[in-house]
């Protein structure tokens, strides 16, 4: 897909993955697991959040193909709620981005982890292992 915009690709993606997550849920209903409640989809970028939400039709929204715009009816029934989150909260950079050591560690305790000096030492005992080899 190309994307004439950031806002674009970030509504698309947004799209894609509620496309995903729906049909989940109709696995999970078909396999009677019930659901406590409706779907919350947290994203940092406030122009896809807006533009799923406003039923609006904008002058640059309007080469968006609209395959994607069943997010807004989902969002004014309903039946999914999207959030914004602040990109500094954003858990997941820590496996696409570098960040800073302070952000590390408080993003690898958010993912219940913790650094194992074990480990380090295991990898450095085998390389000096098959260097004197």
């Amino acid at each position: 897909m190309m994307s004439r915009s950031t806002c674009e690709f970030e509504y698309c993606a947004l799209a894609s993955i509620v496309a995903k997550v729906l049909w989940l849920d109709h696995l999970l209903r078909d396999l009677h697991v019930p659901r406590i409640d409706r779907p919350l989809f947290l994203y940092d970028n406030k122009s896809a959040i807006f533009l799923s939400s406003n039923l609006v039709s904008h002058r640059r929204s309007k080469h968006i193909n609209l395959d994607y715009h069943f997010i807004r009816e989902l969002v004014v029934t309903g039946r999914i709620h999207i959030q914004h989150v602040p990109s500094t909260l954003q858990v997941t950079d820590v496996f696409t981005k570098s960040v800073s050591c302070p952000l590390f560690t408080f993003f690898r305790s958010k993912l219940h982890m913790c650094s194992n000096p074990y480990l380090a030492y295991g990898i450095l005992q085998n390389l000096f292992l098959i260097l004197s080899l």
